[in-house]
């Protein structure tokens, strides 16, 4: 089912060739060619990274995501089969999913799409794992609540409080109020203006936003951005514990090993951190980062 691209194609007027996003039913991470033949004479997708088998399995676990290509370059299509990587720690009820799909128009074809208010959620997930570096997720956020002003608010919090999420729902509220003027329940505009936690996220990312596009944030800077967005200390810790250690496309890009020597990509990965870093003495990096966040907290508590 889409997420994605078939709805705010036309809602925004932007190219019907912006990347689509698809959600795929069932908690296990498959094999892409399971469900998706990537060779170019059946089908014109292929992959967008190239992974020997040992690095596939890892993404697939880690990411529950596959990214296509098709081959003209210009339609890019990423499958899921949860809303996040594992790592973030969001429980949303694929069940309850599934049963809320609804038809929506796509050029002329019906396709199972989302309601208004998982879609909501949906982009506010995808902002914030993405570090809200792009304004045009937040104009999207903004585009729906412009165009679906019918918004079922309590079914919206319901789920969202129920995903532990909540504080990542009203970061992307609050960016979509400041920065484009959309339209939000006064109930939630009182509680954004006394939340401070999301009060000072919102300032970080317009901050962020506003510089040029050379300066990108750090690599501790948007894993602590990510961890001040969590609320369940529980999450905060997996998440400080799960992200570092988990394999990225970069880390096997840094250098191509056989499948029999793959377990020495996890002794690279702190290596490749801490040179991306360098600003910081080298230790370990899961205690590190909690430990600051830890540092911060009983600072604020004083």
């Amino acid at each position: 089912m889409t997420t994605r691209g078939t709805f705010f194609s036309p809602c925004s007027r932007r190219p019907i060739h912006r990347q689509a996003h698809w959600l795929r039913d069932g908690g296990n991470a498959p094999s892409p060619c399971s469900s998706v033949d990537t060779s170019k004479t059946t089908n014109p997708y292929c992959p967008i990274r190239q992974f020997c088998h040992a690095q596939e399995a890892a993404h697939l676990q880690s990411f529950h995501a596959y990214s296509l290509m098709r081959e003209d370059g210009r339609v890019a299509m990423d499958l899921h089969w949860t809303a996040m990587p594992s790592y973030f720690a969001v429980s949303l009820d694929p069940k309850g999913l599934w049963e809320r799909l609804e038809p929506i128009d796509l050029v002329g074809t019906a396709v199972l799409g989302l309601p208004q208010e998982d879609v909501l959620l949906f982009l506010c997930l995808h902002g914030f794992k993405h570090g809200w570096e792009r304004l045009g997720w937040i104009c999207d956020g903004a585009e729906l609540l412009r165009v679906r002003q019918r918004m079922d608010w309590g079914g919206v919090l319901e789920q969202t409080q129920a995903s532990g999420s909540m504080c990542i729902l009203l970061l992307g509220l609050l960016l979509a109020s400041d920065l484009f003027g959309a339209a939000i329940p006064e109930g939630i505009a009182q509680r954004l203006q006394t939340d401070a936690a999301v009060t000072r996220l919102g300032a970080q990312m317009c901050a962020q936003l506003s510089r040029q596009a050379d300066s990108s944030p750090k690599v501790f800077e948007t894993l602590l951005f990510r961890l001040r967005g969590r609320e369940c200390p529980r999450d905060k810790l997996r998440y400080s514990v799960h992200r570092p250690t988990t394999l990225t496309a970069g880390d096997c890009a840094l250098l191509r090993l056989p499948d029999a020597l793959f377990p020495l990509y996890y002794l690279l990965r702190p290596i490749r951190l801490h040179l991306l870093r360098r600003s910081l003495p080298f230790v370990p990096w899961s205690v590190q980062l909690f430990g600051a966040y830890a540092k911060r907290l009983v600072k604020r508590r004083r």
